[in-house]
């Protein structure tokens, strides 16, 4: 507070110095926090623009199970086996079979990474989402109390200021 307020004005300067402090914090975590909920959401919102090529990055990834390797290995010894007692192993039905068998595990195998990949982005989706909808009400709820804290330091001042005025004119009346 300027002597100058603080003998006869009142407080206002010092009032409207805190409140503005108080207003720019308050409008920097705003800016922080609104900011951030869009910054976790935008590698899902990238992902959604090019389909293909997020499905091209998925399936980058993708090795047939052990698991799938090891039905489609048991799968087609018993198919051959099969083959074999009726004299069948190495033909033309058998290598259908075979081919069948085969095709069908691996399709499923397939099917489930892409369900696990796919529930993995929707976790990581939900929860950029909440994040986003958290600090996009958080910030608002900042700005609230920064600027609320700001308006109740500037009318302490002007109290205070008002104080000292008012003792500086009772002093000015003995003179």
């Amino acid at each position: 507070m300027s002597i100058w307020d603080t003998l006869f004005g009142g407080g206002q300067g010092q009032a409207a110095s805190d409140m503005q402090s108080n207003i720019n914090q308050g409008i920097d975590w705003f800016n922080k926090y609104f900011g951030q909920g869009q910054d976790n959401l935008n590698p899902f919102i990238q992902q959604g623009s090019d389909p293909s090529k997020t499905i091209g990055d998925w399936m980058s990834g993708y090795n047939q199970s052990p698991y799938a390797k090891l039905m489609t290995k048991q799968g087609q010894d018993a198919i051959n086996n099969a083959a074999a007692i009726s004299g069948q192993l190495g033909g033309y039905q058998n290598k259908t079979q075979d081919a069948q068998l085969a095709t069908d595990i691996g399709n499923k195998d397939l099917q489930n990474y892409l369900q696990n990949i796919m529930g993995e982005q929707n976790f990581g989706l939900n929860a950029a989402n909440s994040s986003n909808q958290f600090t996009q009400n958080m910030a608002p709820l900042l700005f609230q109390l920064l600027t609320g804290r700001g308006a109740a330091q500037g009318a302490g001042d002007v109290a205070n200021a008002s104080i000292f005025s008012n003792i500086a004119k009772l002093i000015g009346n003995f003179f």
